[in-house]
């Protein structure tokens, strides 16, 4: 049974504990705000990449009908379209929104976590595990990896707006209540967003 989650006494010290998990994960990774751009890869999704070099409809439309590397994740690409239009090719831009990304999917797991049920301690070891764990770092530590960040921020994001969905279902009977319709419709959006970032998010309706 989910939890509903509400402002009192233990909010603020949930919110105080995911500070302190999500500093520990910003530590662990801060030395890939160093990294430079890689010849893996970098060079097709971003910095050889002409889609990526202008905002305008006819660049963008080319990212929403190609592919790059086989794979259609043009939300990843089009997010480096917006960085290279405000900061050009500094890797240290694309470095810290990879790590903010993964930043906010460690958060959304806390949170899912205490909705799910479980104790405070519990929905932090699993953020926590899952924030620093080294299966994660070519995620976080690779440019071209965005795809993986980005698509498991809508993902979560989507999971959260459900499980707020399945809160009002049980309150409410009437499938006309717009907070209800709201929450279902938040879900499919973000959901539909993960997978334009990357195909692996076609597990969610599942």
């Amino acid at each position: 049974m989910m939890r509903k989650l509400t402002f009192s006494s233990s909010t603020f010290r949930n919110i105080l504990f995911l500070a302190f998990i999500l500093s520990a994960v910003f530590f662990a990774f801060s030395p890939t705000l160093k990294n430079d751009f890689v010849f893996w890869d970098d060079d097709v999704h971003l910095y050889e990449n002409i889609m990526v070099r202008s905002l305008d409809s006819e660049h963008v439309k080319d990212i929403f009908q190609r592919t790059v590397n086989k794979l259609y994740i043009p939300l990843s690409i089009l997010s480096f379209a917006i960085e290279y239009h405000y900061f050009g090719y500094n890797p240290f831009v694309y470095h810290l929104d990879n790590l903010i990304l993964h930043l906010f999917v460690v958060g959304f797991i806390y949170w899912l976590g205490i909705r799910l049920g479980l104790s405070v301690a519990g929905s932090g070891a699993a953020a926590l595990i899952f924030g620093v764990h080294p299966m994660h770092v070519e995620s976080v530590a690779w440019v071209t990896e965005r795809k993986d960040v980005l698509y498991s921020f809508f993902y979560m994001a989507s999971l959260l707006s459900y499980s707020r969905y399945l809160d009002f279902t049980k309150s409410t009977p009437s499938f006309q209540n717009k907070k209800l319709s709201r929450f279902l419709v938040l879900a499919v959006v973000f959901g539909i967003l993960s997978m334009l970032a990357k195909p692996m998010a076609l597990s969610l309706p599942i």
